[in-house]
Order: structure tokens, then C-alpha cells, then sequence
């Protein structure tokens, strides 16, 4: 879609249909947003007896029932029934129209939200997309038929399809889709979500039915579905303890999951089974089964333990941590993500998340922060967490960070984030997954030519013989594969990908940067950071987050500067001066971080092992909509 939003005489001029056929029926808002431009928002709401015509002029648009309702949860707990997702409107009709729940054929009012997700082009909403809670009590009741309707200027219309986001655990993609909650068996049939109290035998008919449709796939990968399948049920039923798995990257460890990971191991409790993730090739592989049980990324074992865990505790989210299955995940709905997700972080979130982050895209049951900052940022933008979802214990690798140990060597180190304008996703045949690879605009880039050339830079070169210190070039890992494109002088070094954080810290006397927040460890050593922000506009206008609370200049933890001439001789200073970090920098360390002596890992396990208390808001929010049905 490539429309303007100066064009109302442009648009004067367009016929109906080409607007609908040039946007897509796929984007009926937008559509509805555009004629009513057009029509100066002459709108024509028609009773067609059992929905509601959309019409402009003598161009019979859509009907009502043809608008989106996105299912994102189902929840059976406590007696009740909750489904949570958000309706599609047309902006221009949002205020004509009531959205309603039909249980068992009678009307039920919702629970509404702002929840962030409106559509947006050109400054302008044009689709409105407000979430809603959908509450039903379920005692002395044995099965419900869950409908959603609309009311415009009168007209009732009944949703013509439900559509399920990535954390419905049923969908109708594929024949005989099921799942089953306390009790409940879940289907979507149509446009109805229906919902019975059912027994094991009935389970059973369900599962050999929903395993005959991959009759229709390679034999091998139907087997490996089954099988898979096969293998929850039977050990589900004689699991006795908990089950906790542990992340970071897939290729390496050595992040918050692994020292999570190894703390679990050190308590030795029997009540639970602990067990670390990463792939097979990965060097840190036989180190981490020294400390406890290792599974392999992508295995069999994998995908089984990834359906009967009790906690995923990670520093990744996306990928191989949630979905080990690639393009049959859908296989897999009724049974993944149950685990409760408690994300480590990778490090300290400064930037503007929300799109990436929220609820709604995630749906983490606990995140670790390091700061009140950093706590209030996620309190209050649209992330949509409650306060007791939101842990201010500190990251778990700042456990094995020691303040008080010198520097191992004298090393500047240069720790660049990387520029999602310059890279894209490609699928790696070796590992069957996702990941970034450059765009050929890369090399050519100012990004690397800016990093290019401090890494030649003769004058720093001379700094750094004098006064007795090397550089180290270490980009983001998303970068490292390709750091031979920035051509740097053959006196940079660059250590392994699997070095450890710790030992990188501890090496390092000074840490340039730009964006990455490897800048809060660093800081956490009290060891002086520049941020070298040469491109700063452009970054937060194209890289995968906005800006956020952070502010460089009254935050950070060492100088901003942006020219690559005022950044040697700021380095030569330092240098000179031993790399002290300055008295207002480590200032603003003690008063940035809630927990500056460890204690991280302790604290996050404390929270677990707590019971998960309901809220007095959600016990208001639940009686104010539930129904006897």
C-alpha cells in the first residue's frame, strides 16, 4: 500500500473500486478510512437483516461481520473462564459501534482495555483495536458456545470468524484442532469458541483424531509429531517433580540463564529438575553439563521437555525458546506455552520495548530489572504488566561481576550494537533456523565506516603505545560473524565469541559504545564508559526500538560524544589518567542500580518459589463481568 495522507482532492478522483482492489479487502479499516475521506465521512450504516452494510456513496463496502475478532488468551482457572483478545473497527465507525460477547446465546458485556494496538499510517489511526475480557463463571455449568457481536447504530452483526494469536492454545488451522484445560475441552468451530466438560475417553477419540491429519505430511516428519506428542502424554502422567529450562543463546551461554542455571544446580533440590539448553556445536556445551544437565537445542528431548516444563528461565525470548518445532508448530498449539516464561533479560532494557516486549506479544509471567528506573519504565508505557510481574531483584550475571577486582589487562574495548537497516533475516540451512545476515548495503554503510576508521585511527594507535594499552574490537553478537567487513588494523584484536562475559570485563579498562547496554555491567565495575553516538538520529528512527527513559547525557555512566576526533583525544585522556572512571560517572552508578552487591540469583528463585497471589484488581475486574451461565 503506498497511499499518501495529503490526497482528499486526489482521492475525489479515484474511483471505489480501485481504492478497495489497490488496498485489499485483507485491510478493511484502512479501506473504510480512506472512502471516508473521501466522502468526507458520509458513511451509510444499512440493516440488511442480520448485519450491518458498510456503504459510501452507492459502493456497498463490506459488512460488519467481516471485521477481525483476535483471540490472544484462554485461561480455565478458579472456576472461570476468561477469554482476552481485541476487536478490529474502522476508527471513523468506533464510536457508532458496541462489541459484546454471546454465551450461550445470550448477550455479555466485556472488560475493556487500551491496550496499545492501534493501527497507524501517516500519523493517523485509521484501525482501532481495542482489547477486551470476556469473563464466564463456570460452575453447575457443562458446556458454553462463545460468540461475539456487534452493535452499530442498532444493527446487531455477529463476528464472522475468530481469529487465534500466537498464545490461543486452539486455532482452526488445522482439522480437529483441540485443547484441553482443567476439565474443558476447547475448540473453535466457525465463528464460535465452544467449550465442554469432558473426560478422558473423549480426550483420547480427540488426540487420535487430531494425529490421523498427519497422514498427510512426509512419513518422517509425521512420525517425529507424533512421537513427540506421544512422549508428553506419557511422561505428563508420571512427571512428579517440577521442570526448569534454562536459556541463553543457542550457540552460547554464559548470560543470566546459565548463571540462573547454575545457582538452581548449586542448591541440589530434589523437588525439581533443572536443565540447560543450548546447541550440541556450541563450546560452551561440555562446560555448562559440567555444572548440570545439558540438552540439545532442537533435539527430540528439546521438544518434549519444552511441553511439560514448569518455568522457562531465560535471557532470549522468540526462536528456539518457544518453538523447537519450525513450520509445525501448529502441531504443537494445545501444548506450548504453558511454561511460565520469567525473562532473565540480556541486559539493562533503557530503550522504548513496547512493541517488541508487551504482554501481548510475549506474555511473560515474570521480568527481572536491574533499576526503579528501569521498573517504572516498564509500569508505565504500554508493556501491560502488573507490578507483581515486574522483579527488581537485578540481572543473575551481575552475581559473578566483582567491583573491587582490577583489570586483568589493558585493554580499550570497542562494543558497537548492530543496525537492524543493515541486516535481514535468512533462514541458515545448517541450523534450521532464522538469523541475521548483512544486506549488501552493509559494507558500504557509515556504520561501518565510521567503526572502520576509528579502528585505524593512527592517532589512537600512538595513544595506545604510549601509554601501554591495546584495542579490542568485539561487535554485537548478531555482527561478530562478520567483523572482518569493518577491515580493522591488524593491531585490534578480537577474542572468541564464546569468551565469557567476565573474563571480557575483566580484561577491559575502558568500554566504547553506542546504544548496546553491555555499558550497565561495564558500568557496574565502575569502570569509565564513552558512548560514541555519531548516528543517533537515525538509529532510534530505524533500529528494532525507540528511545526511552535513558538519557545519555544526564544518565550515562561517561561522556557522549559524536565525532571520532573528540573521541581519541577523550581516550587519550583516559588512558593517560590510568582509566579512572570520574567521580559524577560513578555517582550515577550508586544511585542508578537497586542492588549493587549481588545477591541477583537468590532473590529471582525467592520469587518463583512464592505462591502466585490474585490481585484485588482482578478480583474486582472478574466480578464485575462474570455470568451465571
Amino acid at each position: 500500500m503506498s497511499w499518501t495522507w495529503d490526497f482528499r482532492g486526489f482521492l475525489k478522483n479515484v474511483p471505489d473500486q480501485v481504492i478497495i482492489d489497490r488496498t485489499g479487502m485483507d485491510q478493511l479499516p484502512l479501506i473504510v478510512d480512506l472512502l471516508s475521506q473521501k466522502y468526507r465521512g458520509n458513511v451509510e450504516l444499512v440493516d440488511i437483516g442480520g448485519d450491518c452494510m458498510i456503504r459510501f456513496g452507492s459502493t456497498n463496502v463490506a459488512n460488519m461481520s467481516y471485521l477481525a475478532v483476535y483471540i490472544h488468551f484462554i485461561r480455565v482457572t478458579e472456576g472461570f473462564l476468561e477469554v482476552e483478545g481485541n476487536i478490529s473497527i474502522p476508527t471513523v465507525l468506533k464510536k457508532k459501534c458496541t462489541f459484546y460477547g454471546i454465551v450461550n446465546g445470550k448477550r455479555q458485556d466485556c472488560i475493556f482495555h487500551d491496550r496499545g494496538l492501534d493501527k497507524v499510517l501517516g500519523g493517523r489511526v485509521y484501525e482501532t483495536r481495542t482489547a477486551f475480557c470476556l469473563v464466564c463463571r463456570l460452575q453447575e455449568c457443562t458446556a458454553l458456545e462463545i460468540a461475539f457481536g456487534m452493535e452499530t447504530e442498532g444493527i446487531q452483526s455477529v463476528c464472522g470468524k475468530i481469529n487465534s494469536m500466537r498464545f490461543s492454545p486452539v486455532a482452526d488451522v488445522l482439522p480437529h484442532q483441540y485443547a484441553y484445560r482443567e476439565g474443558w475441552l476447547l475448540k473453535i468451530e466457525g465463528n464460535r469458541l465452544c467449550c465442554r466438560r469432558t473426560g478422558r475417553d473423549v480426550l483420547r477419540s480427540c488426540e487420535q483424531r487430531f494425529l490421523e491429519q498427519t497422514a498427510e505430511l512426509a512419513p518422517e516428519k509425521a512420525a517425529w509429531i507424533r512421537n513427540i506428542r506421544r512422549e508428553y502424554f506419557r511422561r505428563k502422567d508420571l512427571k512428579k517433580r517440577q521442570i526448569w529450562l534454562f536459556f541463553d543463546r543457542q550457540d552460547k551461554g554464559d548470560d543470566n540463564g546459565e548463571a540462573m542455571f547454575s545457582y538452581v544446580c548449586s542448591l541440589r533440590r530434589t523437588d525439581l529438575e533443572a536443565c540447560f539448553v543450548i546447541s550440541r556445536e556450541s563450546p560452551d556445551f561440555k562446560r555448562i553439563a559440567s555444572i548440570g544437565p545439558v540438552v540439545e537445542a532442537l533435539s527430540f528431548e528439546h521438544c518434549v521437555l519444552l511441553l511439560l516444563a514448569d518455568y522457562i528461565l531465560t535471557s532470549q525470548l522468540n526462536g528456539y525458546v518457544e518453538n523447537p518445532f519450525g513450520e509445525y508448530e501448529e502441531y504443537f498449539r494445545d501444548l506450548s506455552h504453558t511454561p511460565k516464561v520469567i525473562f532473565l533479560q540480556h541486559g539493562v532494557t533503557k530503550d522504548d520495548q513496547t512493541k517488541w516486549l508487551n504482554r501481548y506479544n510475549q506474555n511473560l509471567h515474570a521480568l527481572v530489572v536491574s533499576a526503579q528506573a528501569e521498573m517504572d519504565a516498564f509500569l508505565n508505557r504500554g508493556y501491560f504488566y502488573r507490578e507483581d510481574q515486574i522483579w527488581l531483584t537485578g540481572m543473575p550475571r551481575y552475581d559473578r561481576l566483582d567491583s573491587e577486582k582490577k583489570s586483568l589487562s589493558k585493554y580499550i574495548l570497542v562494543m558497537p550494537t548492530w543496525r537492524k537497516v543493515f541486516m535481514e533475516q535468512k533462514y541458515d540451512n545448517k541450523t534450521h533456523t532464522y538469523r541475521w545476515m548483512p544486506r549488501d548495503s552493509f559494507s558500504s554503510s557509515r556504520y561501518v565506516g565510521k567503526y572502520h576508521s576509528l579502528l585505524n585511527n593512527k592517532k589512537l594507535q600512538k595513544y595506545c603505545i604510549k601509554y601501554g594499552y591495546k584495542i579490542a574490537f568485539m561487535p554485537h553478537p548478531i555482527v561478530m560473524p562478520y567483523r572482518e567487513i569493518f577491515q580493522a588494523d591488524s593491531s585490534v584484536e578480537t577474542f572468541p565469541l564464546h569468551t565469557s562475559w567476565g573474563e571480557l570485563f575483566s580484561r577491559g579498562s575502558l568500554l566504547v559504545t553506542d546504544y548496546s547496554s553491555v555499558a550497565f555491567d561495564f558500568a557496574f565495575l565502575k569502570k569509565p564508559v564513552v558512548y560514541y553516538q555519531f548516528d543517533r538520529k537515525d538509529f532510534f528512527a530505524s533500529h528494532s526500538y525507540a528511545e526511552g527513559y535513558f538519557k545519555y547525557k544526564k544518565m550515562g555512566f561517561g561522556e557522549v560524544v559524536e565525532e571520532e576526533e573528540k573521541l581519541v583525544s577523550l581516550l587519550g585522556k583516559y588512558m593517560k589518567n590510568g582509566c579512572a572512571m570520574g567521580r559524577i560517572y560513578r555517582e550515577r552508578v550508586g544511585r542508578f542500580f537497586a542492588h549493587p552487591k549481588g545477591g541477583s540469583c537468590e532473590r529471582i528463585f525467592r520469587k518463583i518459589m512464592e505462591k502466585d497471589i490474585v490481585t484485588e484488581e482482578q478480583r474486582d475486574d472478574r466480578a464485575e463481568s462474570e455470568v451465571q451461565v
